[in-house]
């Protein structure tokens, strides 16, 4: 929750951050597990809480992968299908994303084009959507690596730096003059 502030302000977005996914994935876990009618839990999955899942972080690709590293069990295809799948998700926005940039020049809509930059970043979304999808697939190698050993215990380190980084890059943010306060409405 301290993170949130300086999420928003890094990124220029008035949404939720990975906190709030990883609260709305264990929610669709609680949700699968007490739901024993399958074709329900489904249709309450795309209806409701895909939609939910729009206004957080990672979008619908978020509540999916956790689900997906919840429902299966081959242990290699866990730690495969999960990373793949959000992969690919990604690739068909970032294509979405380009198809629609080239499309809008080459029409002359410069007002839908405007929109869609603002939206878009000037396509630096798109590039850093990009390094998302080398993420992922670093995601599937680390994954298939891991021997099941329970690594060193830091929690407490990650709940500084957490916050931290968004603060940082913030405050960077600030000082260069990429985003001012008036994402929170000052």
């Amino acid at each position: 929750m301290v993170s949130i502030p300086f999420y928003m302000l890094t990124f220029r977005a008035l949404q939720f951050n990975i906190m709030f996914s990883i609260m709305l994935g264990i929610l669709t876990m609680m949700l699968y597990d007490k739901i024993k009618i399958r074709g329900l839990f489904w249709v309450l999955f795309v209806v409701v809480l895909i939609p939910i899942s729009l206004v957080f972080d990672w979008y619908l690709m978020s509540i999916s992968m956790i689900l997906m590293y919840y429902i299966i069990k081959n242990e290699k295809a866990r730690r495969i299908a999960p990373s793949v799948f959000g992969g690919i998700c990604w690739f068909l926005f970032i294509g979405f994303g380009i198809f629609s940039h080239i499309h809008m020049q080459a029409a002359g809509n410069y007002v839908a084009l405007a929109n869609f930059e603002a939206t878009w970043g000037n396509m630096d979304f798109l590039i850093s959507s990009m390094f998302m999808v080398l993420g992922m697939a670093a995601a599937v190698i680390l994954l298939l690596r891991y021997d099941g050993e329970r690594g060193k215990h830091m929690k407490w380190a990650f709940y500084v730096i957490y916050p931290l980084h968004f603060a940082v890059i913030g405050i960077i943010s600030l000082l260069l003059g990429f985003v001012d306060f008036s994402i929170f409405g000052l």
